[in-house]
């Protein structure tokens, strides 16, 4: 895998529908010794290869997408394996804590998304999503639709959920906040952002396929260590930006350093969980 696609390409696993079931899978492959060097390449990477000084609008809504995406796999799959995993309550609730860190992680990224201005918006990133793919909408992230699912069912639980649901109902409000920031005349980003946070049926098909790849995704099996190397990368990439160029007017210098602080501690424990994991299949599963 050449070095330049796992700097800037985003490697996701495939979700497949599985035969006569309303089941959804992670399809991952078993980590190998050659995988675990293969993808560790990634964190040791001094190229940059998100072009922040010359497309700054475009690079900090694509890292920030980027950042996103890892964080809602590396959320959905403790989800998961506390469901599939015959294990105490201290673990599950382990498990659960560092999805709590995952989330705070996804709050981060959206408000290091909101590091570009109105106009920056308006003139590049809208116009060129809308060229894309006409109608272009945060509702066809398949990945997040199917997190909300698997949050939903952890709330069910008075002791698990209670550890999450403040995590998950402040990341919907960063989701909002963005769309504010970023349109604050306008409705068009504030009813998408709602819609993708609502119950409603999730887009299929040729939409998560054009979601996916104007973000540069390319769905293939990968280990789950590619989850947490692909997030150590775009996280120092983000501390490179928010630390060595000048922030936006109205960005908060100190929000700007307190976003980095959460995105490494949720990259931290990508890896602890890495090497803690205790997975029961190469298959993560999703209920529908």
């Amino acid at each position: 895998m050449h070095h330049c696609g796992l700097g800037r390409v985003l490697y996701l696993p495939p979700s497949v529908q599985t035969a006569g079931t309303k089941s959804v899978l992670y399809d991952f492959v078993e980590n190998t010794a050659s995988d675990e060097s293969s993808w560790n390449k990634i964190q040791h990477l001094k190229e940059d290869f998100f072009s922040i000084e010359d497309q700054v609008a475009w690079e900090r809504w694509l890292l920030s997408h980027h950042l996103s995406f890892l964080l809602w796999l590396l959320a959905i799959d403790e989800l998961t394996l506390c469901e599939l995993e015959a294990v105490d309550v201290p673990t599950r609730i382990t498990r659960i804590e560092r999805v709590g860190t995952y989330l705070n992680g996804y709050g981060a990224a959206l408000t290091y998304a909101r590091m570009i201005t109105q106009e920056q918006y308006a003139q590049q990133i809208r116009p060129f999503m809308n060229q894309y793919y006409p109608g272009f909408s945060a509702t066809w992230a398949e990945d997040y639709q199917i997190l909300k699912r698997k949050i939903g069912i952890i709330l069910r639980d008075d002791t698990l959920g209670r550890s999450v649901r403040a995590s998950f109902r402040e990341t919907v409000q960063e989701h909002i906040r963005t769309a504010q920031d970023l349109v604050p005349s306008g409705p068009s980003l504030l009813k998408e952002i709602l819609a993708a946070n609502s119950d409603s049926l999730p887009a299929l098909g040729a939409s998560h396929f054009a979601y996916d790849s104007l973000f540069l995704v390319r769905r293939c099996r990968v280990p789950k260590i590619a989850l947490a190397t692909q997030l150590s990368y775009r996280v120092a990439a983000t501390a490179r930006d928010v630390q060595s160029r000048p922030l936006p007017d109205h960005v908060d210098p100190k929000a700007a350093t307190h976003l980095i602080i959460v995105l490494q501690r949720a990259a931290a424990s990508a890896w602890a969980a890495r090497t803690t994991s205790t997975s029961t299949s190469a298959a993560t599963s999703v209920d529908t």
